[in-house]
């Protein structure tokens, strides 16, 4: 219904009852139900689901529907549901009447019209906590998207590596050299050699960090020098790593990752780095 209602008044249309029970009985069928059975649409249905429909506009567009008062035809004449009174005074007053039509019209306070006045008149181009403005037109879509479950076996790799990453990240307390990092990462077949890329993803370990670097994973304290090709940063882990992974799931990563190595030092290690980290024990 409501959305009937805003379409006809986005064509310049008036809305009518019949127009109201049409868009009902889409949704309803004729009977009452799609499935066929009847329901209890009593007499007063129809206006029960134009009250919740009014209600909603209003608290969502600030609109409200009215009646409308007939207006002159053509020729000036008056219609006939106009009707003459005369008051005590001797004074003539003319009454209007509606003859069904209804329409849009607002309802927002003179404060509520301010603030959408300067909304609207204001900088429109000012960004969101997804990083868009609303001229892009994704402005509504959250900035980092990831299905449950990897979508390919490049998906899959991806993903192994960067739990890889972050887990010895928490090991290591949320901070490490770049160097290091790359030493560690070897011992899990991962070359360092900018010739060498990593199986089913085409780009060599330096690639995809600057690629996790980009998506937020991970952080890079230290730009990467532009003068020479060797590597002096430190990394921390960055905010999409917070919003995808809960502590609970990260230790069972770590667990996992090291299997029988697992001992207590490495377990308390991880413990007090996730608390410390996320800011909530485990």
């Amino acid at each position: 219904v409501v959305r009937m209602i805003i379409s006809r008044h986005s064509k310049y249309q008036m809305v009518r009852r019949e127009h109201i029970s049409q868009a009902i009985n889409q949704v309803l069928g004729e009977n009452g139900r799609e499935d066929g059975h009847r329901s209890n649409r009593g007499p007063g249905y129809n206006k029960l689901v134009l009250d919740e429909a009014k209600q909603d506009m209003k608290e969502i567009f600030g609109m409200d529907l009215v009646h409308l008062p007939t207006l002159k035809g053509d020729s000036g004449e008056e219609e006939p549901n106009k009707r003459r009174k005369t008051n005590n005074d001797g004074k003539t007053k003319i009454s209007t009447k509606s003859n069904g039509s209804m329409g849009l019209v607002s309802c927002l306070t003179p404060k509520e019209k301010q603030v959408l006045q300067r909304l609207y008149t204001g900088n429109l181009i000012s960004e969101v906590d997804n990083e868009r403005n609303t001229n892009d037109a994704q402005f509504y879509l959250p900035k980092y998207y990831k299905l449950n479950t990897p979508s390919s076996n490049m998906e899959l790799i991806k993903m192994g590596i960067i739990l890889l990453i972050i887990g010895i990240l928490i090991i290591q307390e949320n901070h490490i050299n770049e160097q290091d990092l790359v030493k560690i990462l070897k011992k899990f077949g991962i070359s360092d050699n900018l010739n060498h890329k990593i199986p089913n993803l085409n780009m060599n370990l330096t690639e995809f960090i600057n690629e996790l670097i980009r998506k937020d994973y991970i952080i890079r304290s230290t730009p990467k020098s532009k003068q020479t090709e060797t590597t002096n940063g430190s990394f921390s882990l960055g905010v999409r790593t917070f919003m995808e992974l809960d502590p609970k799931s990260i230790f069972e990563i770590i667990k996992d990752i090291y299997g029988d190595n697992f001992d207590l030092d490495t377990k308390r290690k991880t413990v007090v780095t996730i608390e410390r980290t996320y800011g909530e024990s485990i």
